[in-house]
């Protein structure tokens, strides 16, 4: 009897199907493309507003850098997730 359920259990572990595991779909947040900076197209501007052109730019460009930075997080996790 004992050799008929190991039996039983061998061929069970056989024919196990194979899982094939889809890669998660990107949040729609991390898709977004980075605003363009803003360009100084003139010679004559004044200090103030160079200033705050400057400043603008440097905020959009952290941004971006952050989402960059959860895109590559997201995407390392999931992949190892994925491949376990």
């Amino acid at each position: 009897m004992i050799k008929y359920i190991a039996i039983l259990l061998l061929a069970g572990c056989a024919t196990a199907v194979p899982v094939k595991q889809v890669f998660p779909s990107v949040p729609q947040e991390l898709l977004k493309p980075c605003p363009a900076l803003t360009i100084i197209e003139t010679q004559e501007i004044k200090l103030s507003e160079l200033l705050n052109i400057v400043s603008a730019n440097y905020t959009k460009y952290y941004q971006c850098s952050n989402v960059l930075e959860a895109w590559t997080t997201w995407y390392k996790e999931n992949k190892k997730i994925s491949e376990e």
